[in-house]
């Protein structure tokens, strides 16, 4: 009798641990709270929004606006169709719908855009948002651009003079490998690691998806492709439409 006592008492104590930590995990999923956009000013009816225009404030999560925005570049350029006081939220339906907005509203005097197709499957994409920061690395390894034995042994075209230095100095690459400082000059951002170019820091300014239908006697399947807006300086324009010109190429994430 005293055992069977126990052991109830000690299944009740079981119970009672079982319900208490699911209750805790039920209580703190209902009552988190995160990060949305909301306005940090009284912002007037057909203003465009800047970046200076808007905060953030703690919402419980299971209590969201719907359409809400938790990030200031899906805000930022967009015009309200309605005023909003500070503190109030920033939703999808507060922007004008018929918005005429330009990604070029988005990149300063100097810079350029560029859009990139990805139609390889690429898992990062699912990563990848408007105002993120890649890079692109090139997937062939440059080449020696020697035309032949003579240029390769360092002889200039033009001169009946051998140069000896083992590397033909007119060309920007050479047989020890990439000239690097080619594209040093180019651009900051352009580095070479073993022979492969790296074009680092490229914001996006948008993603647009694009799905086409493919179908052959026995089966047909949509596949999915995706156009990338980047924001670049016009030097390093030519450089990365030749890196992807054939799908040659990596998109890569780094923590900066």
């Amino acid at each position: 009798m005293v055992f069977s006592t126990k052991k109830y008492f000690l299944l009740a104590v079981i119970g009672a641990l079982i319900i208490g930590v699911g209750t805790y995990l039920f209580l703190t999923s209902y009552f988190e709270r995160v990060d949305v956009l909301v306005a940090g000013a009284v912002l007037e009816e057909g203003k465009k929004l800047e970046e200076k225009d808007l905060t953030f404030k703690q919402y419980y999560k299971n209590s969201l606006p719907e359409g809400i925005i938790r990030n200031k570049n899906n805000a930022v350029g967009k015009i309200l169709k309605v005023e909003r006081r500070t503190g109030d939220p920033i939703t999808s339906e507060v922007f004008e719908a018929d918005s005429k907005q330009s990604f070029l509203d988005k990149i300063s005097t100097g810079e350029v855009l560029l859009a990139i197709s990805i139609e390889y499957q690429e898992p990062l994409v699912k990563e990848l948002k408007a105002g993120s920061i890649i890079s692109i690395i090139s997937t062939i390894k440059e080449k020696d651009q020697s035309v032949d034995q003579g240029t390769a042994q360092g002889i200039n075209p033009n001169s009946n003079t051998n140069i000896n230095t083992g590397a033909n100095p007119y060309n920007p690459y050479t047989n020890t490998g990439i000239n690097t400082a080619v594209y040093k000059d180019l651009s900051e951002n352009i580095v070479v690691v073993d022979s492969q170019i790296v074009i680092r820091n490229l914001e996006i300014i948008a993603i647009e998806e694009q799905a086409s239908e493919q179908s052959n006697i026995l089966i047909s399947s949509k596949k999915s492709s995706y156009y990338i807006f980047l924001k670049c300086s016009i030097s390093e324009a030519p450089v990365i439409s030749r890196v992807t010109k054939e799908n040659n190429y990596k998109i890569i994430m780094e923590k900066i």
